[in-house]
């Protein structure tokens, strides 16, 4: 991430508020003290004011999610391996935040979904990144384009639905349970294309 480091210690403390406590509950004051940046910074960084900021915020969990999701498909032997992976990170992390750190573009897009703002258009565009990287590693266990689009679009789906299903009920049974069901669905596809 470029830029000054306060600007970036701001946007991180966003995205990390955003996890816990969503956008409307994030207030800037709370970001600047989450940041320990000065007040006066806020103006100077983001004079296009919460939104500037929550757009910033939302790339940063974007790419933060991404590079997760990259590093399971190239660690894991095959592609429904990489999404168990990836749902058995992803319910790591939110059970050693105690069950606190949700998805920071998932929190968000609860909220804004039917704004229409930048920040809304950043949360699309962000599940729109994801079911592309999926889609890619679909497509390179030989899965169709069309079918690996569909089942990308499943998998990105469920795990959004698991996590706020495990954060709700303070259980990782969730993750494992669609870690398992998506494994299953992936490799049947990989094993269909192959015949």
């Amino acid at each position: 991430m470029s830029g000054s480091p306060a600007r970036t210690q701001m946007i991180e403390a966003a995205s990390r508020l955003f996890s816990k406590r969503g956008y409307r509950s994030t207030t800037m004051r709370g970001v600047v003290e989450e940041a320990g940046a000065p007040w006066g910074s806020v103006h100077h960084y983001w004079p296009g004011g919460k939104e500037q900021l929550g757009v910033a915020a939302i790339e940063f969990g974007d790419q933060c999610v991404r590079a997760a999701i990259s590093s399971c498909v190239e660690s894991a032997a095959t592609a429904g391996e990489a999404v168990a992976m990836y749902l058995d990170l992803v319910g790591r992390v939110l059970e050693d935040s105690g069950w606190e750190n949700g998805c920071p573009v998932t929190t968000v897009a609860l909220e804004v979904a039917s704004d229409g703002t930048a920040v809304t258009r950043a949360c699309a565009a962000a599940f729109t990144g994801w079911c592309a990287l999926w889609a890619a590693a679909f497509r390179a266990s030989g899965v169709r384009a069309d079918e690996a689009a569909e089942l990308a679009t499943n998998v990105v789906g469920a795990i959004s639905g698991a996590l706020v299903l495990s954060r709700v009920s303070r259980t990782t049974t969730p993750m494992r349970l669609a870690a398992e069901s998506l494994r299953a669905q992936v490799e049947s596809a990989a094993a269909t294309a192959a015949t």
